[in-house]
Order: C-alpha cells, then sequence, then structure tokens
C-alpha cells in the first residue's frame, strides 16, 4: 500500500468498468455497485506500513487493515464491525503482486485451504484472488481464483 497522486480525475469511468456481476466476484461478499467511489486511506502510525482506515468521502470507516503480528508481508482486512474480511499477503520484494484469502470459505465449490497458508496463519485461509500492479502504480489486474477447467481434459 504505497503513496500516490490520484487519477480520479483523468479516468474515463465508462471504460473502467469492471464487469462484476455478482457477490461471488466480491472480495468481501458485498453485492457489486455499478458506480465509483472515493476511499480514503488514513494511516494509524507513522512506523507500520500496513495498517489503515479505509474511509468513505464522509470520513466513514468502511474497513480497517492491521499488520498481521511476526509477518512482514501479511495484513488483515476487517469490516466495519471489526469482522475479518481476508487476509493479504505481499508475494514478491517489489509489492507488485498480492495473494487476497479469505477465511474458511472457498472461492468456489470444491476448493481446498491452501496448506502453507493456512499453516502459516493457524486459520484455515483460501486463495480469492491476486492482484497484480502494473509498474506506473496506477493500473493492475484482479484474478479471481476458480475451479480447474476440465473441458478438453
Amino acid at each position: 500500500m504505497g503513496g500516490g497522486s490520484s487519477k480520479f480525475a483523468v479516468t474515463n469511468w465508462d471504460l473502467a468498468e469492471g464487469g462484476i456481476k455478482s457477490e461471488k466476484e466480491t472480495i468481501d461478499a458485498s453485492k457489486p455497485v455499478s458506480e465509483h467511489s472515493i476511499i480514503i486511506l488514513n494511516k494509524h502510525t507513522t512506523l507500520n506500513q500496513r495498517e489503515y482506515d479505509i474511509c468513505d468521502y464522509q470520513g466513514d470507516i468502511l474497513y480497517s487493515t492491521k499488520a498481521v503480528e511476526g509477518k512482514v508481508k501479511w495484513f488483515d482486512l476487517f469490516g466495519k464491525e471489526g469482522q475479518h474480511i481476508c487476509r493479504i499477503q505481499t508475494t514478491d520484494i517489489t509489492h507488485k503482486h498480492w495473494d487476497i484469502y479469505r477465511y474458511k470459505t472457498p472461492s468456489f465449490e470444491g476448493q481446498q485451504s491452501d496448506i502453507e497458508a493456512t499453516n502459516n496463519a493457524g486459520a484455515e485461509l483460501y486463495k480469492k484472488a491476486r492482484v497484480e500492479i502494473l509498474w506506473d502504480r496506477y493500473h493492475g489486474d484482479i484474478f479471481l481464483y476458480g475451479p480447474p477447467n476440465t473441458e478438453g481434459a
């Protein structure tokens, strides 16, 4: 979670439509919305790079993040009621690749928990998505995990 200047004013929102159709495709299992929104990251401390309140434009907290104790590359995302939503791991030194895991909730029928992440976390974790931030730091792709393609196998 690095800093950067906003590209909000120059974004073509019609082209930026992500095409999300159902809550099965969202990270927090919320119903998708058709409009964009502005969020603000409020940092808790100057020392910890993983602790923020994520607020709407009015300053109401939507989510919060907290570093996982003893882990440099992990942090948790919590809902406004304090419930765990997911655990996130940066997977490379440049912080361009992020794996998102859901707690105790498979992303698709028959999905097995991620053994390494589960052992590391002490809780059952299932891969939900991979985020890849492009080098300009203003664009990225999110890839959702789904069942294996068995067609033609």
